[in-house]
């Protein structure tokens, strides 16, 4: 004769045990599917997070070292001038991959921005309102400006444009259209506080 037990009839240490197994065993499906969701999802932007951070750490202790003033706004001023930015820099960030997207290897794409195979990143436009008396020739900006801004609301180096249209949305997120990275319809933005953000879409008024 078979015995059978209804559900709140079996132990409630037995019921215990199957739990953890169950729990087990979707632990160790999530330890083998997340690291590679992460690499797919992350990965792409977080690097230039990082790159950004650091780069953001350079440019202050730079700073620190020539009274209080950050590099030149050189990026926009053709390659000569955006290499000058990396020679001055280069020596407090001692690592040139720093400089680089890891997704913008392709010279050929649209957008002229930043200087292929060297410099993936570019000065942020909204700077040019902020430095006195750029229009006039200034490409310094001094901590000690009566008008210095909020470093925590002001990008000082974001990703360059490689051509506009339409990325589509990911996990849900609706489609955008407008500027596109090299990270389609992101950007990654470090501001003067050293600390970065990936931004879908970007302001084109604030953090362009």
């Amino acid at each position: 004769m078979r015995l059978t037990y209804k559900r709140s009839e079996i132990p409630v240490r037995t019921r215990i045990i199957e739990g953890v197994l169950v729990l087990g065993i979707l632990g160790l499906f999530a330890a083998f599917i997340l690291p590679s969701y992460l690499e797919n999802v992350r990965i792409p932007y977080g690097n230039c997070i990082s790159n950004l951070k650091q780069l953001g750490t350079t440019v202050a202790i730079y700073q620190s070292d020539n009274e209080d003033v950050y590099p030149p706004y050189f990026t926009f001023d053709g390659p000569e001038k955006t290499q000058k930015f990396i020679d001055v820099t280069v020596p407090y960030a001692k690592n040139t991959q720093l400089y680089l997207c890891n997704l913008d290897g392709d010279s050929k794409k649209t957008g002229l921005e930043g200087l292929p195979g060297k410099m993936s990143y570019v000065h942020s436009l909204f700077l040019e309102g902020v430095i006195p008396n750029f229009n006039k020739g200034s490409r310094g900006l001094s901590s000690r400006a009566k008008t210095f801004p909020d470093t925590a609301k002001t990008p000082y180096l974001r990703d360059p444009i490689r051509g506009f249209g339409t990325s589509p949305g990911k996990d849900g997120s609706p489609a955008v259209t407008g500027f596109l990275s090299p990270h389609g319809g992101g950007f990654n933005i470090g501001f003067l506080d050293t600390h970065a953000k990936f931004k879908r879409p970007i302001d084109e008024f604030t953090e362009l």
